[in-house]
Protein backbone atom coordinates (compact mmCIF):
# COMPACT_ATOMS: atom_id res chain seq x y z
CA UNK A 1 0.00 0.00 0.00
CA UNK A 2 0.90 3.51 -0.86
CA UNK A 3 0.50 6.82 1.45
CA UNK A 4 -0.94 9.96 -0.25
CA UNK A 5 2.57 11.24 -0.33
CA UNK A 6 4.04 8.50 -2.46
CA UNK A 7 0.87 8.64 -4.70
CA UNK A 8 1.87 12.29 -5.25
CA UNK A 9 4.76 11.79 -6.18
CA UNK A 10 4.60 8.98 -8.56
CA UNK A 11 1.30 10.34 -10.39
CA UNK A 12 2.34 14.23 -10.36
CA UNK A 13 -0.69 15.33 -8.81
CA UNK A 14 -1.20 17.49 -5.88
CA UNK A 15 -2.72 16.21 -2.89
CA UNK A 16 -5.62 19.03 -3.35
CA UNK A 17 -6.02 17.80 -6.38
CA UNK A 18 -6.08 13.64 -5.69
CA UNK A 19 -8.62 15.14 -2.79
CA UNK A 20 -11.16 16.85 -5.44
CA UNK A 21 -10.60 13.88 -7.72
CA UNK A 22 -11.80 11.26 -4.60
CA UNK A 23 -14.60 13.61 -3.20
CA UNK A 24 -16.40 14.52 -6.52
CA UNK A 25 -15.84 12.19 -8.59
CA UNK A 26 -14.99 9.34 -7.09
CA UNK A 27 -12.03 8.32 -8.86
CA UNK A 28 -10.29 6.04 -6.38
CA UNK A 29 -11.41 5.10 -3.39
CA UNK A 30 -8.67 4.76 -1.02
CA UNK A 31 -8.69 2.41 2.16
CA UNK A 32 -7.51 4.26 5.82
CA UNK A 33 -4.72 3.23 8.59
CA UNK A 34 -5.66 3.15 12.02
CA UNK A 35 -4.81 7.38 11.91
CA UNK A 36 -7.57 7.59 9.15
CA UNK A 37 -4.69 8.25 6.94
CA UNK A 38 -5.29 7.10 3.70
CA UNK A 39 -3.82 4.35 1.68
CA UNK A 40 -3.49 3.42 -2.01
CA UNK A 41 -3.14 0.18 -3.92
CA UNK A 42 -1.37 -0.37 -6.82
CA UNK A 43 -4.24 -0.70 -8.57
CA UNK A 44 -5.51 2.84 -7.43
CA UNK A 45 -1.96 3.87 -8.85
CA UNK A 46 -2.43 2.85 -11.86
CA UNK A 47 -5.68 4.21 -12.26
CA UNK A 48 -4.77 7.96 -11.42
CA UNK A 49 -1.51 7.70 -13.48
CA UNK A 50 -3.78 6.86 -16.56
CA UNK A 51 -6.41 9.24 -14.98
CA UNK A 52 -3.27 12.06 -15.11
CA UNK A 53 -2.93 10.89 -18.59
CA UNK A 54 -6.39 11.56 -19.91
CA UNK A 55 -6.67 15.00 -18.85
CA UNK A 56 -3.44 16.11 -19.86
CA UNK A 57 -4.47 15.12 -23.22
CA UNK A 58 -8.11 16.72 -22.85
CA UNK A 59 -10.29 14.86 -21.49
CA UNK A 60 -11.94 16.63 -18.55
CA UNK A 61 -11.86 14.32 -15.18
CA UNK A 62 -15.35 14.35 -14.47
CA UNK A 63 -15.69 12.34 -18.04
CA UNK A 64 -12.44 10.43 -17.00
CA UNK A 65 -13.33 9.50 -13.67
CA UNK A 66 -16.54 7.66 -15.07
CA UNK A 67 -14.13 4.89 -17.50
CA UNK A 68 -13.49 2.07 -16.12
CA UNK A 69 -9.74 0.81 -17.06
CA UNK A 70 -9.98 -0.68 -20.02
CA UNK A 71 -11.72 2.57 -21.45
CA UNK A 72 -9.21 4.63 -19.70
CA UNK A 73 -6.28 2.59 -21.90
CA UNK A 74 -8.48 2.95 -24.96
CA UNK A 75 -8.81 6.46 -25.08
CA UNK A 76 -5.54 7.57 -24.52
CA UNK A 77 -4.36 4.31 -27.17
CA UNK A 78 -6.99 6.35 -29.63
CA UNK A 79 -5.74 10.16 -28.52
CA UNK A 80 -2.15 9.18 -29.31
CA UNK A 81 -3.16 7.74 -32.31
CA UNK A 82 -4.40 11.08 -33.07
CA UNK A 83 -1.17 12.75 -32.64
CA UNK A 84 0.27 14.47 -35.99
CA UNK A 85 3.10 12.86 -37.64
CA UNK A 86 5.00 14.57 -39.30
CA UNK A 87 8.48 12.83 -37.77
CA UNK A 88 7.33 14.99 -34.48
CA UNK A 89 5.93 12.27 -32.17
CA UNK A 90 9.59 12.25 -30.59
CA UNK A 91 9.98 15.84 -29.52
CA UNK A 92 8.90 15.34 -25.87
CA UNK A 93 11.84 12.43 -24.75
CA UNK A 94 13.95 14.80 -26.81
CA UNK A 95 12.93 17.85 -24.78
CA UNK A 96 13.49 16.28 -21.61
CA UNK A 97 16.87 14.81 -22.59
CA UNK A 98 18.00 18.34 -23.57
CA UNK A 99 16.55 19.37 -20.02
CA UNK A 100 18.60 16.96 -18.39
CA UNK A 101 21.75 17.71 -19.99
CA UNK A 102 20.99 21.53 -19.19
CA UNK A 103 21.20 22.22 -22.84
CA UNK A 104 18.22 25.32 -22.71
CA UNK A 105 19.88 25.72 -26.59
CA UNK A 106 18.82 22.04 -27.51
CA UNK A 107 15.36 22.54 -25.74
CA UNK A 108 14.64 26.37 -28.17
CA UNK A 109 15.44 23.74 -31.13
CA UNK A 110 13.02 21.28 -30.15
CA UNK A 111 10.28 23.70 -29.13
CA UNK A 112 10.79 25.46 -32.28
CA UNK A 113 10.33 22.20 -34.28
CA UNK A 114 7.17 22.23 -32.67
CA UNK A 115 5.61 25.78 -32.88
CA UNK A 116 6.61 25.89 -36.48
CA UNK A 117 5.42 22.39 -37.29
CA UNK A 118 2.14 22.04 -35.72
CA UNK A 119 -0.93 23.94 -35.24
CA UNK A 120 -0.98 25.87 -31.52
CA UNK A 121 -3.34 23.76 -30.07
CA UNK A 122 -1.54 20.63 -31.12
CA UNK A 123 1.67 22.00 -29.93
CA UNK A 124 -0.04 22.80 -26.78
CA UNK A 125 -1.61 19.22 -26.39
CA UNK A 126 1.57 17.38 -27.53
CA UNK A 127 4.33 19.08 -26.21
CA UNK A 128 4.22 21.99 -24.33
CA UNK A 129 1.80 20.68 -21.75
CA UNK A 130 2.74 17.15 -21.34
CA UNK A 131 6.47 18.07 -21.05
CA UNK A 132 5.85 20.17 -18.43
CA UNK A 133 3.26 17.90 -16.64
CA UNK A 134 6.16 15.47 -17.14
CA UNK A 135 9.06 17.82 -16.09
CA UNK A 136 6.61 18.58 -12.60
CA UNK A 137 6.16 14.82 -12.17
CA UNK A 138 10.33 14.16 -12.30
CA UNK A 139 10.60 17.08 -10.14
CA UNK A 140 8.44 15.42 -7.20
CA UNK A 141 9.25 12.09 -7.67
CA UNK A 142 13.24 13.28 -7.39
CA UNK A 143 14.73 12.75 -10.84
CA UNK A 144 14.56 16.22 -11.59
CA UNK A 145 16.50 19.09 -9.80
CA UNK A 146 14.28 22.47 -9.25
CA UNK A 147 16.72 24.01 -11.45
CA UNK A 148 15.90 21.69 -14.43
CA UNK A 149 12.06 22.19 -14.33
CA UNK A 150 12.93 25.88 -14.16
CA UNK A 151 15.44 25.56 -17.63
CA UNK A 152 12.11 24.21 -18.96
CA UNK A 153 9.89 26.78 -18.38
CA UNK A 154 12.26 29.27 -19.39
CA UNK A 155 12.76 27.98 -22.74
CA UNK A 156 8.94 27.35 -23.11
CA UNK A 157 8.09 30.63 -21.99
CA UNK A 158 10.80 32.43 -24.21
CA UNK A 159 9.62 30.51 -27.33
CA UNK A 160 5.68 30.91 -26.80
CA UNK A 161 6.53 35.08 -26.01
CA UNK A 162 8.30 34.93 -29.04
CA UNK A 163 5.38 33.46 -31.01
CA UNK A 164 2.58 35.46 -28.98
CA UNK A 165 4.40 38.77 -30.42
CA UNK A 166 4.24 37.63 -33.81
CA UNK A 167 -0.30 36.66 -33.25
CA UNK A 168 -0.53 40.20 -31.31
CA UNK A 169 0.29 42.44 -34.37
CA UNK A 170 -2.59 40.74 -36.60
CA UNK A 171 -5.21 41.10 -33.43
CA UNK A 172 -8.20 43.56 -33.12
CA UNK A 173 -10.75 44.28 -30.87
CA UNK A 174 -11.41 43.71 -27.21
CA UNK A 175 -9.13 41.65 -25.58
CA UNK A 176 -8.58 38.50 -23.10
CA UNK A 177 -6.29 39.25 -19.90
CA UNK A 178 -4.21 36.78 -18.45
CA UNK A 179 -1.90 36.37 -15.19
CA UNK A 180 -2.98 34.51 -11.52
CA UNK A 181 -3.72 35.66 -8.04
CA UNK A 182 -1.63 36.64 -5.18
CA UNK A 183 0.73 33.39 -3.87
CA UNK A 184 0.51 31.72 -7.49
CA UNK A 185 3.41 31.75 -8.59
CA UNK A 186 3.21 29.46 -11.73
CA UNK A 187 1.67 30.96 -14.67
CA UNK A 188 3.25 29.08 -17.24
CA UNK A 189 -0.50 27.65 -18.14
CA UNK A 190 -1.87 31.40 -18.22
CA UNK A 191 1.21 31.71 -20.65
CA UNK A 192 0.02 28.86 -22.77
CA UNK A 193 -3.44 29.70 -22.22
CA UNK A 194 -2.99 33.18 -23.51
CA UNK A 195 -1.05 31.58 -26.53
CA UNK A 196 -3.94 29.48 -28.01
CA UNK A 197 -5.80 32.70 -27.61
CA UNK A 198 -3.62 34.95 -29.45
CA UNK A 199 -3.25 32.16 -32.32
CA UNK A 200 -7.39 33.20 -32.61
CA UNK A 201 -6.34 36.71 -33.45
CA UNK A 202 -7.49 37.30 -29.61
CA UNK A 203 -5.74 40.64 -28.03
CA UNK A 204 -4.23 39.07 -25.25
CA UNK A 205 -2.80 41.08 -22.15
CA UNK A 206 -0.07 38.81 -20.36
CA UNK A 207 0.58 39.64 -16.58
CA UNK A 208 2.60 36.58 -15.43
CA UNK A 209 2.55 35.72 -11.67
CA UNK A 210 1.29 36.51 -8.03
CA UNK A 211 -0.93 39.60 -8.62
CA UNK A 212 -3.78 41.14 -6.31
CA UNK A 213 -6.92 40.88 -7.41
CA UNK A 214 -7.78 44.91 -7.36
CA UNK A 215 -4.82 45.28 -9.55
CA UNK A 216 -6.15 42.57 -12.22
CA UNK A 217 -9.22 44.06 -12.10
CA UNK A 218 -8.06 47.38 -12.84
CA UNK A 219 -6.09 46.43 -15.79
CA UNK A 220 -8.96 44.20 -16.89
CA UNK A 221 -11.13 47.58 -17.14
CA UNK A 222 -8.07 50.37 -18.67
CA UNK A 223 -7.17 47.33 -21.36
CA UNK A 224 -10.83 47.11 -22.61
CA UNK A 225 -10.56 43.18 -21.40
CA UNK A 226 -13.88 40.75 -22.10
CA UNK A 227 -12.20 38.02 -19.97
CA UNK A 228 -10.12 37.59 -17.43
CA UNK A 229 -8.31 34.00 -17.56
CA UNK A 230 -6.43 32.56 -14.47
CA UNK A 231 -4.35 29.80 -14.14
CA UNK A 232 -4.91 27.82 -10.40
CA UNK A 233 -2.04 25.26 -10.04
CA UNK A 234 -1.33 25.67 -6.20
CA UNK A 235 -3.32 25.85 -3.35
CA UNK A 236 -2.99 29.63 -2.07
CA UNK A 237 -4.15 30.78 0.67
CA UNK A 238 -8.01 32.69 0.65
CA UNK A 239 -8.94 31.62 -2.71
CA UNK A 240 -12.45 31.64 -2.79
CA UNK A 241 -12.14 35.58 -1.00
CA UNK A 242 -9.93 36.49 -3.60
CA UNK A 243 -12.10 35.14 -6.33
CA UNK A 244 -14.76 37.04 -4.64
CA UNK A 245 -13.02 40.43 -4.35
CA UNK A 246 -12.21 40.02 -8.36
CA UNK A 247 -15.34 39.68 -9.01
CA UNK A 248 -16.84 42.65 -6.90
CA UNK A 249 -14.39 45.18 -8.85
CA UNK A 250 -14.63 44.03 -12.59
CA UNK A 251 -17.64 45.20 -14.33
CA UNK A 252 -20.79 43.17 -14.45
CA UNK A 253 -19.71 42.36 -18.41
CA UNK A 254 -16.32 41.22 -17.84
CA UNK A 255 -16.51 37.05 -17.58
CA UNK A 256 -13.42 35.86 -15.21
CA UNK A 257 -12.23 32.09 -16.26
CA UNK A 258 -10.54 29.68 -14.25
CA UNK A 259 -8.21 26.58 -15.01
CA UNK A 260 -5.49 24.65 -13.92
CA UNK A 261 -5.13 21.49 -11.34
CA UNK A 262 -6.02 23.65 -8.31
CA UNK A 263 -9.07 24.73 -10.33
CA UNK A 264 -10.77 21.39 -9.67
CA UNK A 265 -11.58 22.07 -5.81
CA UNK A 266 -13.19 24.78 -6.46
CA UNK A 267 -17.40 24.45 -6.68
CA UNK A 268 -19.38 26.00 -9.53
CA UNK A 269 -22.07 26.26 -6.99
CA UNK A 270 -20.07 28.78 -4.78
CA UNK A 271 -18.23 31.12 -7.44
CA UNK A 272 -19.42 34.73 -8.21
CA UNK A 273 -21.71 35.23 -11.61
CA UNK A 274 -19.99 34.89 -14.95
CA UNK A 275 -16.95 33.14 -13.28
CA UNK A 276 -16.69 29.95 -15.69
CA UNK A 277 -14.50 26.68 -14.37
CA UNK A 278 -12.39 25.10 -17.40
CA UNK A 279 -11.67 21.77 -17.43
CA UNK A 280 -8.78 21.52 -19.88
CA UNK A 281 -6.92 23.61 -22.57
CA UNK A 282 -8.90 22.02 -24.86
CA UNK A 283 -11.71 23.54 -23.33
CA UNK A 284 -10.28 26.68 -22.94
CA UNK A 285 -9.42 26.93 -26.70
CA UNK A 286 -13.07 25.51 -27.64
CA UNK A 287 -14.43 28.98 -25.70
CA UNK A 288 -11.63 31.73 -26.73
CA UNK A 289 -12.54 30.01 -30.29
CA UNK A 290 -16.31 31.42 -29.80
CA UNK A 291 -15.33 34.31 -27.99
CA UNK A 292 -12.81 34.88 -30.98
CA UNK A 293 -16.14 34.69 -33.93
CA UNK A 294 -18.57 36.73 -32.03
CA UNK A 295 -16.53 39.70 -31.18
CA UNK A 296 -15.18 40.30 -34.60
Amino acid sequence: MHSMKTVCQLTGLSPDTLRAWERRYGAVQPKRDDNGRRLYGAEDLVRLQLLRQAVVLGLPIHRAARLGRDELEQVLHEARGREPAQGLGNLVPRLLDAVSDYRPDLCDEILGLAITGLSPRDAVRFVLAPALVEAGTRWHAGSFSAAQEHLLTASVERLVMTTMHTFQKAARGPGMLFGTLMGERHAVGSLLAAFLAASLGIRCIYLGADLPPSELAQAAVRSNAVVVALSLVTAIPHLDRQIELLRRELPAAIEVWLGGTAAQDLHTARLPGKCHLLASFDDFFERAEILSRTRT
